[in-house]
């Protein structure tokens, strides 16, 4: 038995059934990439319901001290 796998099930297809089967295998993947995205959003959008809104945003020109880690924290 010196045959491999791939040549005992080899099939030929004709230019119409290999185009079918292209057009399935787009239609799979288009399908299954939507199905993924629905999924993200399905996940991600819990989420983003806490996320607190203006948290980054600058307050005016109030000028921040850097903050001491152990050590003296009075100012000089």
């Amino acid at each position: 038995m010196s045959e491999s796998k791939s040549s005992r099930f080899s099939v030929r297809l004709s230019p119409d059934e290999d185009l079918r089967l292209q057009q399935l295998a787009d239609d799979w993947q288009v399908k299954r990439s939507m199905a993924v995205r629905l999924l993200i959003q399905r996940t991600i959008q819990p989420l983003t319901s806490f996320i607190p809104v203006g948290v980054f945003t600058p307050v005016g020109d109030q000028q921040f001290k850097p903050m001491v880690i152990g050590g003296d924290h009075e100012e000089p």
